[in-house]
């Protein structure tokens, strides 16, 4: 069962993705703090990390920058974002994420997107 850390501040979207992506078999783990999140991911050691760019504390740009520092940059990052312009895009990308969404997504665009990104790792 692949893992999934979840890292977003909004309650509801951890409800909703849990509840979509664990009949598919991925086992989600939840944090909605960026800061903690960044120490789990060396105890729970997830197969990919979906992250909010717009995070109290330490963006999601900011997040993966820490990654790379502490040489967690194997684990594969996708956004999942309320800022679609193509300069954030642009800045997810650079800094390292295998993919960003733009909310509202549709939920077959995300499952196609998780299972495309675990399979190239």
């Amino acid at each position: 069962m692949k893992k999934i850390l979840l890292i977003d501040d909004n309650r509801e979207m951890h409800s909703i993705l849990n509840d979509i992506l664990t009949p598919f078999g991925y086992e989600m783990i939840s944090s909605t703090d960026s800061l903690k999140a960044l120490n789990m991911i060396t105890e729970v050691k997830p197969d990919l990390i979906l992250a909010d760019v717009m995070m109290p504390g330490m963006s999601g740009f900011e997040l993966l920058r820490e990654m790379k520092k502490k040489e967690l940059n194997a684990i594969p990052v996708i956004f999942l974002s309320a800022r679609a312009g193509r300069q954030d895009i642009e800045e997810g990308l650079k800094v390292g994420a295998k993919a960003y969404i733009t909310k509202p997504f549709k939920m077959k665009h995300l499952l196609s997107v998780i299972a495309e990104t675990l399979d190239k790792k």
